[in-house]
């Protein structure tokens, strides 16, 4: 048997002020140290949300260029386990792997 969420009760909530409040409260707590005044209202920290960007910039620019690649599972595997064993995530490792190679093109 499988516990059922009552989607009407989280509708109800996410349209509550408790909803509101838990979101400044989060807003609030994470990213201070890239405010640029004391008087930022919740609304130009939402315009900052979502991942930072990858560029020097720790406000960013608009999005980070994306790109996907298919991998054998064995590869894939290998990037798993190794993400797991350094406690770091696949695309950081990807990216590091790429900034790697390309500068030494001759390797």
């Amino acid at each position: 048997m499988t516990d059922r969420t009552d989607f009407d009760d989280l509708s109800a909530w996410a349209e509550s002020d408790a909803a509101v409040a838990a979101v400044e409260d989060a807003v609030q707590t994470r990213g201070l140290e890239y405010r640029t005044e004391e008087s930022d209202t919740i609304e130009q920290e939402f315009a900052r949300a979502g991942r930072p960007s990858l560029n020097a910039n720790p406000m960013g620019n608009g999005a980070s260029p994306r790109r996907q690649v298919r991998l054998p599972h064995d590869l894939n595997d290998a990037l798993d386990r190794y993400a797991a064993e350094t406690g770091t995530s696949a695309s950081h490792i990807m990216r590091l792997a790429l900034e790697r190679f390309l500068s030494n093109p001759a390797a």
